[in-house]
C-alpha cells in the first residue's frame, strides 16, 4: 500500500494537536462531533510546513458504534496542495496517524489493557 512518507515533526504536530481532545471531557467531545453533523466542513484543520512541503493537519470525530455511545477521534495528515493525477485529477494520500475511542463513561477503550 502507497504511504506517504511524512517528517518526524509532522507526526508529533498532529499528535499534539488531537491530545488536545484527548484532554476534554466526553460531553465536549459530543458537541464537537455534533457541529460536525450539522455543518460537515467544521473539521478542524491545521496548516503546517515541514522544508519546501507543506501539510494539511486534520481531526475527524465520529460515533463509532451508534449514536450517544462510543466516540472516535482521529488525526491524520496529506500534502497540500493536492497533487493532480494526469495533469487534472486531483488526488491526495491522506496518512492516518494516530486516534482514540472515548466511552461514554470517559474511559478510553484503547487504554484499557494497560490499566493493570
Amino acid at each position: 500500500m502507497f504511504r506517504n512518507k511524512i517528517a518526524p515533526e509532522i507526526i508529533d504536530a498532529a499528535k499534539s494537536a488531537l491530545n488536545k481532545y484527548r484532554a476534554y471531557d466526553y460531553s465536549t467531545l459530543v458537541e464537537n462531533l455534533k457541529k460536525t453533523e450539522e455543518d460537515p466542513d467544521h473539521v478542524e484543520l491545521i496548516d503546517i510546513a515541514d522544508n519546501d512541503d507543506e501539510y494539511q493537519i486534520a481531526i475527524d470525530a465520529c460515533w463509532d458504534d451508534k449514536k450517544a455511545g462510543d466516540i472516535r477521534y482521529d488525526v491524520s495528515a496529506f500534502p497540500v496542495p493536492i497533487k493532480p493525477l494526469l495533469g487534472f485529477i486531483p488526488i491526495s494520500f491522506t496518512s492516518a496517524i494516530d486516534g482514540f475511542i472515548m466511552k461514554a463513561d470517559g474511559t478510553f477503550i484503547d487504554e484499557e489493557s494497560n490499566e493493570n
